[in-house]
């Protein structure tokens, strides 16, 4: 009898397992659909290009100060840290732990509505890299053709709504951050000063500013381009749909999730290029 109970128990604990593992699969799974529906998906995998932007950007000009080993040990170190699919794999596991079953089925409903989807295929066709010179030009045009007033105060709303210039400015000053702390790990090796600590967070609060006014107006001549099709009685449901709450859940989630997946990553980043100085010390 006993051995019938151990049995009996063992066989349970197996199907809890196996049932908790097809739930957590099915949270991944769900989580991984709003990332794609929603945009977010392509925004990440079009991150590493960005932070080897921003690197090779800072490293300008340092040439006589930084080996081209190590500038290529460096972005090497980068690549890893800031891969699509690390960064995937953190955003996706800090969101989980704020799973909600009833918030994100909502979400779902809204992005794969008609006008959900509608739009966002709009989104996607116009984050191509042939699409961006497309806006470029089209951006061009603006400046002799100024777009309606009305039009803009509607596509502002939208970006009020959705925060996609707050997203941008807080990636952009988290790759800042990363870069910085990346340069300060390789300056401290050398004995260089560095920007870090409290500087370092002025200097981020500063350039917020002066960000934010630049990514609110690429935001603008973005939306231009991205809904110029799109009728005004659209473009205000889909405010609508932004504003919802549960859809403002989900765009605080995952910003803070890809936030979070940023920092995680610089902090492999400065911990890789520190290790990479130290061997080169030892060997030298």
């Amino acid at each position: 009898m006993r051995q019938m109970l151990l049995a009996a128990f063992a066989l349970m604990a197996m199907l809890g397992h196996a049932a908790m593992a097809a739930a957590l699969d099915d949270r991944h799974k769900e989580i991984l659909a709003l990332l794609e529906h929603s945009g977010l998906t392509q925004v990440i995998e079009q991150l590493p290009q960005f932070i080897q932007a921003g690197m090779n950007d800072s490293l300008q000009g340092q040439e006589s100060e930084i080996s081209r080993d190590d500038v290529s040990a460096i972005s090497n170190i980068l690549q890893q840290s800031f891969a699509s699919d690390v960064i995937m794999h953190d955003t996706v596991a800090h969101m989980e732990l704020h799973y909600d079953k009833q918030r994100i089925t909502n979400v779902l409903n809204h992005l794969t509505s008609p006008l959900g989807g509608k739009m966002i295929a709009r989104e996607k066709a116009s984050s191509t890299p042939a699409s961006y010179e497309a806006m470029l030009a089209y951006a061009a045009k603006l400046q002799a053709a100024p777009p309606d007033e009305g039009r803009v105060a509607v596509l502002l709303e939208l970006d009020r709504a959705s925060h996609t210039t707050e997203l941008t400015v807080a990636m952009q000053l988290e790759i800042f951050r990363a870069v910085m702390l990346v340069m300060g790990a390789y300056a401290s090796e050398q004995g260089a000063p560095q920007l870090a600590g409290d500087m370092l967070e002025q200097t981020i609060a500063v350039m917020a500013e002066q960000i934010r006014e630049e990514a609110q107006g690429m935001t603008l001549i973005s939306f231009l381009f991205t809904y110029k099709d799109a009728s005004d009685t659209e473009l205000h449901e889909y405010i609508k749909m932004h504003n919802d709450q549960d859809m403002q859940w989900y765009l605080a989630l995952s910003s803070s999730a890809l936030i979070h997946s940023l920092s995680r990553a610089m902090g492999k980043a400065g911990q890789g290029i520190v290790r990479h100085l130290k061997g080169m010390e030892r060997s030298s």
